[in-house]
């Protein structure tokens, strides 16, 4: 047996595999700058924005060129707290009319909104665990 033989065969990349990610960076950066160039946004919020949406497109990058099951895991609990939120904002609905503005209205948004939030990712874990924690195909 040769070394080559031992290791896993790696699926090769189309060709438009890296310029496809380079244009993704790029189109960010310029609809980054264009905002607040055309008023539509201040500069710091944009930079902002700019730098929380370039960690997105990495961690993006990250998890299709070397998936592990960490990063896949971690995913499925982050798609979990849209159901967290979805639970909390239910639950806001029909509580507001139970409190009066105070400290317990604000103790109970608080705790509510941890406890459906920790739900969320608890139910993404589990969705992840069905699943084998496989990433995309």
């Amino acid at each position: 047996m040769t070394a080559m033989s031992n290791k896993k065969a790696q699926p090769t990349k189309p060709k438009w595999w890296n310029l496809y990610w380079i244009l993704i960076v790029v189109n960010t950066i310029i609809i980054g700058v264009m905002l607040p160039i055309f008023g539509q946004m201040p500069w710091d919020t944009a930079a902002v924005f700019l730098c929380a949406t370039l960690v997105a497109e990495g961690v993006a990058y990250y998890g299709r060129v070397k998936p592990s099951v960490t990063l896949n895991r971690v995913m499925y609990i982050l798609m979990g707290l849209p159901i967290g939120f979805v639970l909390w904002f239910i639950l806001m609905l029909f509580a507001r009319n139970f409190f009066v503005s105070g400290v317990a209205w604000q103790v109970f948004f608080i705790g509510s909104m941890a406890v459906c939030f920790g739900v969320g990712a608890v139910i993404g874990d589990r969705i992840g665990r069905h699943r084998h924690y496989k990433g995309p195909e």
